[in-house]
């Protein structure tokens, strides 16, 4: 993946388990890119983990976008079976913040769904910070991190209905 000018320290804090999620992270930035004819400013080497945005989309020397990347271990049909997608709430509210505040861009969150190779999209809000769908925000427990432990944290639902999916040719990124 080419990446612009710079990228955050490396991280020397993630588990096994969350850096084999991040690769799904990583390839997912390489599929943005090429999809969407943009240069990737990714903070995925972030030092300790807590980095607000996973990354910023540039085009023509123009942040375009600020961008949330998840990967899951979950089909669609289990997504589907779900009628939303749970993502934590400081995330939506770090991610629309920063977009709108310091780059007067959309925020966007895309999800990889690993076992079916697929991934969708949620716009979430517009370069004013204006949220663009419903979104339903509570309190309960949670994973920890990938790795296990729970916790009890806020949580936003992101309506599947406005959802869309990225397509691309799969065999291009993923191997077997």
């Amino acid at each position: 993946m080419k990446q612009v000018d710079f990228v955050l320290p490396i991280n020397k804090t993630k588990t096994f388990l969350k850096r084999g999620y991040d690769k799904y992270c990583d390839t997912a930035l390489e599929i943005i890119q090429d999809t969407y004819k943009v240069d990737v400013a990714s903070s995925s080497k972030s030092k300790f983990e807590k980095a607000w945005i996973d990354a910023v989309l540039i085009r023509d020397g123009e942040v375009k976008a600020c961008v949330e990347v998840k990967s899951r271990n979950m089909n669609f049909e289990k997504l589907k079976s779900l009628n939303s997608y749970m993502i934590s709430a400081d995330k939506i509210n770090k991610g629309v913040m920063i977009a709108s505040k310091a780059f007067e861009c959309p925020f966007i969150v895309f999800v990889v769904l690993i076992p079916d190779k697929r991934m969708f999209y949620w716009k979430i809000s517009d370069e004013k910070g204006n949220l663009l769908m419903p979104i339903t925000t509570k309190s309960q427990k949670t994973p920890f991190n990938c790795a296990g432990g729970e916790r009890i944290e806020n949580v936003s639902y992101l309506p599947l209905s406005k959802m869309q999916e990225v397509y691309y040719e799969a065999a291009d990124y993923f191997t077997t």
